[in-house]
């Protein structure tokens, strides 16, 4: 496909990457990814930073490890129906799982993340809505 006026040939003494076309739609697409990936690491942190903090999280996960291979099934089960996988968004269920499994945690310290499970509310709201927007 050649484009009116635009040398595509990189041994051009004339080529410049600022003629190159580029689609707007392309860019924005992009934007959406990476604003995608990085809400997805915010959590992750977040999730992660409280987890390392506290104690009687690491007590409850050393007594009750049936959680955590109950969590590791449903998410490999995700990844091969793949018919679920097309219907919902396995990121979102991911997470939801995770976090339930630390639903003990969340009731013992239920007054100090209120503001966890906010942001965890509002990001993922966003990240809905862009993956429904895409």
């Amino acid at each position: 496909m050649e484009y009116p006026g635009v040398h595509l040939e990189v041994n051009d003494p004339n080529f410049d990457i600022k003629e190159a076309p580029i689609r707007d739609d392309s860019l924005n697409f992009i934007r959406k990814v990476y604003g995608i990936m990085s809400a997805q690491l915010l959590v992750t942190a977040i999730v992660s930073a409280i987890v390392m903090s506290n104690p009687i999280y690491s007590e409850f996960v050393q007594e009750n490890y049936v959680f955590a291979i109950l969590a590791a099934f449903c998410a490999i089960a995700l990844y091969i129906l793949l018919n679920v996988a097309k219907i919902y968004l396995v990121q979102f269920l991911q997470i939801i799982l995770f976090c339930s499994y630390l639903w003990k945690l969340f009731r013992l310290y239920a007054k100090a993340i209120w503001w966890l499970l906010a942001v965890l509310c509002v990001t993922l709201l966003q990240l809905l809505q862009q993956q429904l927007w895409l």
